[in-house]
């Protein structure tokens, strides 16, 4: 028996949408324009529903003509970064990106930095969104230099908060480090709660990667207090759904489905279809945790098609993943590696050093239950090297276990044990009770090869012990 890192969560982090006033793009008495915009602004930032998102849509549109009308290139620009984000929220990720590279066209064109700094700030959720990571920071550091310029603190909180959440991604843990440390004081000068609530996601996401989950928990309980009184039902929905992932990493996994399924709610009725398909997906694994393997398959189709359909990359090679994990559970290897490989050489390109990592176990894993143990163990190595360099604990932990078990099988009991040990030592620090078990089973198995066999009844019943810790936990929390 032995552990595997089979899914690649998606695991969302806030992103706060900027607003721009109509007074930054007109000045003195209004045009039929200038109402237009303002009729949009409040229809967007009242919005609920996919309904609410499109009627808004169409209210920028009309402002976008009549922009165009008074050969107001400002008045066009503001409307179509405005369009760019809609469309984002609504999975049109092509569109939102047409919209927002004409907008910041246009802003550069008139010289009007406030609103480049803004277009660059929608292009680079954009990017973030089709897994262009480095397109992405690029774009936002453009707008934050802009943000300094002007002093603007709250903007410049709100770009620094979409940074963190985009080195998180990039498995840069030390970068991610960096902005926080300037973020979250940013948004509590500024007094917004929002923002304030986006930012505390981001540093339990830090956590959660590190495998610290009781600090993890703790900002995410923080983060949807804040959102709660805030009313900001968006910023809800990613903080359920963030709660019940540490849940899931925490094995509990009825829990997280129930978190889940919080979240699953107010993104259908925003309309998010990119956070209900993460939700679709994330819901998936948690089944397929609790062997509802048919359940957890429909899941991650579903979140594959709409990934598909929006342009969503990351998302994409998550579902792949997941599905390969489901094709292996039925025993069907050699179609699981097929989508590993997909999964692998999607993450490769789009720069999603995790996803990169969990692709590389899979990988391992297959090749391992084929007997071709020689490259298991590259595969395996390649996952630790990636793990270490993201500061992924628990990934450590179960290459560690995995790895393991290939020198087992080829009789190398010496260090199939140090790995061993090594897993057991990192579940034990971050309270991985799966991989504890796990970890002690197999240390049972290398010293029963060896004949040791009072050594391995007496890890074998410390197995047992944490496995009923577990249910009991389950109990009675």
């Amino acid at each position: 028996m032995f552990l595997m890192k089979w899914f690649a969560v998606c695991f969302t982090a806030l992103i706060l949408s900027i607003s721009i006033h109509p007074s930054c793009c007109t000045a003195g008495t209004d045009s039929e324009a200038d109402s237009e915009l303002k009729s949009a602004l409040a229809l967007y930032g009242s919005a609920r529903t996919k309904d609410d998102l499109k009627s808004a849509a169409e209210q920028f549109e009309k402002a976008v003509r009549l922009y165009r009308e008074q050969k107001s290139d400002n008045g066009v620009a503001v409307s179509r970064v405005f369009l760019g984000e809609i469309y984002r929220q609504l999975g049109n990720l092509d569109m939102a990106l047409e919209h927002c590279l004409k907008a910041l066209e246009l802003a550069q064109g008139i010289i009007d930095e406030k609103v480049v700094g803004f277009a660059h700030n929608h292009l680079g959720k954009i990017y973030r969104s089709k897994g262009d990571y480095q397109k992405a920071l690029a774009h936002l550091e453009k707008s934050l230099a802009i943000w300094e310029r002007g002093q603007d603190n709250h903007t410049k909180a709100a770009t620094l908060n979409d940074m963190v959440g985009i080195s998180q991604s990039m498995g840069d843990s030390d970068r991610a480090d960096k902005y926080l440390q300037q973020v979250l004081a940013s948004a509590r000068k500024a007094a917004d709660l929002q923002l304030e609530g986006a930012v505390l996601n981001n540093i339990g996401h830090l956590y959660k990667e590190r495998s610290d989950y009781f600090k993890a928990m703790e900002f995410f309980q923080q983060a949807l207090k804040t959102a709660q009184r805030a009313e900001d039902i968006r910023g809800e929905s990613v903080t359920l759904n963030n709660i019940g992932m540490v849940h899931y990493a925490r094995g509990e996994h009825e829990e997280c489905i129930t978190y889940l399924n919080k979240s699953l709610a107010i993104n259908r009725t925003l309309g998010d279809v990119q956070s209900e398909a993460r939700a679709l997906c994330n819901m998936g694994a948690a089944h397929k945790a609790l062997g509802q393997h048919h359940d957890a398959l429909q899941l991650f189709k579903k979140a594959l098609d709409s990934s598909r359909r929006m342009g969503d990359l990351p998302l994409e090679a998550t579902a792949l993943n997941n599905i390969g994990g489901i094709f292996n559970a039925e025993g069907r290897p050699q179609d699981a590696l097929i989508f590993f490989k997909d999964a692998l050489n999607l993450t490769r390109k789009i720069g999603d050093v995790q996803g990169e990592g969990v692709a590389l176990n899979n990988i391992a894993l297959i090749y391992k239950l084929l007997g071709q143990h020689d490259k298991a163990f590259a595969f395996y190595e390649d996952s630790l090297e990636i793990a270490a360099k993201t500061g992924d604990v628990q990934g450590q932990g179960v290459t560690h276990n995995n790895m393991g078990t290939i020198l087992l099988a080829g009789k190398k009991y010496d260090k199939a044990q140090a790995l061993f040990s090594q897993a057991l030592e990192i579940a034990r620090k971050i309270g991985d009770p799966e991989l504890e078990a796990s970890a002690l089973n197999n240390l049972a198995a290398a010293y029963t090869s060896q004949g040791e066999k009072e050594k391995a009844e007496a890890l074998l019943k410390e197995s047992n012990a944490v496995k009923n810790r577990v249910r009991g936990d389950k109990k009675t929390g």
